[in-house]
């Protein structure tokens, strides 16, 4: 065997190994474990599913679809397990990973709603003026995923969030705030949170008796499977709002 023909023959062996380290990914399972670890706040899990995603890109550094999974784990252990300095430094990573995601996939409902969570999450300790500048971007990006993915109920809650939580004079608008809320509710009526975040918006706005009713909505709801602990917290949040309004349980 001459030396041209052992030179395509590891050249064959070399595509195949390449092919190999791209498609041999379970990213269904991975998905699943981390859903689960998210549901029960699994801080340990999800450090373990970050390094096993971190490996992965180290063989394939331009693959789109772990480059968004990976800023949404930092952007998960910093909400959960991180404080001041390293907190923000997690943020800013997720943040890295999820643009570089962006930039190779913009046709990626995930990837954008991912970044525009992460650049949402930053605002929130960036304080009032350096945050003010940052809500154009998290509008192109979560705007963006509604537009690729019209089913995405998350994404709708983070822009009732947004336009509840942000002053008028960069569109806060209560009543934007209910649309989203509610095509929210209207898409996936199981989830809790929406709810809550619906009766927090009512209450903001003076509408004590619809903050009731979401409020005690939210009292009635199960718990999802996909959101434990969450679900725990907002009916534990639901319960110390009505008292505080006086409602007797």
């Amino acid at each position: 065997m001459n030396r041209k023909c052992i030179f395509f023959i590891y050249l064959i062996l070399f595509s195949l190994l390449l092919c190999s380290s791209v498609w041999a990914f379970d990213f269904k399972a991975y998905d699943k474990t981390f859903v689960k670890a998210r549901s029960y706040h699994d801080v340990k899990t999800l450090n373990t599913l970050l390094q096993q995603g971190l490996d992965y890109l180290k063989a394939n550094p331009d693959d789109s679809e772990m480059l968004w999974r990976v800023g949404r784990l930092y952007m998960e252990i910093a909400l959960e397990a991180k404080k001041g300095k390293e907190h923000k430094r997690y943020l800013e990573t997720a943040r890295k990973y999820a643009e570089k995601s962006v930039k190779l996939n913009d046709n990626s409902a995930d990837a954008h709603f991912i970044l525009g969570s992460i650049i949402g999450r930053i605002a929130q300790y960036a304080g009032i003026l350096n945050s003010l500048f940052m809500v154009g971007d998290f509008d192109k990006h979560i705007l963006k995923a509604i537009e690729l993915n019209p089913k995405m109920y998350h994404a709708y809650i983070a822009m009732g969030m947004r336009y509840r939580d942000t002053p008028w004079i960069v569109g806060g608008s209560k009543k934007k705030a209910e649309k989203y809320f509610l095509k929210a509710i209207e898409i996936e009526p199981g989830y809790i949170n929406a709810y809550y975040e619906l009766a927090v918006l009512y209450e903001k706005w003076g509408k004590k008796d619809k903050a009731i009713v979401y409020y005690e909505k939210i009292l009635s709801m199960p718990l999802q499977e996909d959101y434990i602990v969450e679900g725990k917290t907002s009916k534990e949040n639901a319960k110390k709002a009505l008292a505080k309004m006086g409602v007797k349980l």
